[in-house]
């Protein structure tokens, strides 16, 4: 089982890679010879030894690069010299963007660190930053049935 401060170092990791917009997922393996001859799901679910996690960016899908493309495109044909990333989820368009003003000269500024550095600095000044340990509320959506969902954050939490 995973320790308290085990626990809580990977839900740091896991909140600070869902927090850059990466798809996260937890790898955890455990030996099948001991199984009975048809597990059931919550058996193939427990005595699993974590691996690790892993974050995974989606690229833009095509249809995101032609809609960037029909937005930014007519704004370097205008005569735009410069499109600022203001908000921190529009440096995952960011290649896209590059696409659009091909052959046009403007600066692509990535305000997301600033904007980070920003409220790091707000929360601290407002006493509203987390201390270290602290436990989140998760509230978990999904399509599957209640009980699968259940089983599920009982693992998170163990």
């Amino acid at each position: 089982p995973l320790t308290p401060a085990q626990r809580s170092r990977i839900l740091q990791a896991n909140e600070e890679m869902a927090g850059q917009a990466l798809r996260v997922l937890a790898a955890a393996e455990r030996d099948l010879s001991f199984l009975p001859p048809e597990p059931d799901s919550r058996t193939l679910e427990s005595g699993l030894t974590f691996l690790g996690l892993f974050g995974l960016m989606d690229p833009p899908r095509p249809e995101a690069k032609a809609a960037v493309r029909r937005v930014v495109r007519p704004m370097a044909e205008q005569g735009a010299d410069r499109i600022v990333l203001g908000c921190t989820h529009y440096p995952f368009l960011r290649d896209a963007i590059a696409e659009a003003v091909v052959g046009f000269d403007v600066e692509i500024v990535d305000s997301s660190e600033a904007i980070e550095r920003r409220v790091e600095h707000l929360l601290d000044e407002m006493g509203l930053r987390a201390e270290c340990g602290h436990r989140p509320q998760y509230d978990f959506l999904s399509f599957a049935d209640a009980g699968y969902v259940e089983r599920l954050r009982e693992k998170a939490f163990e």
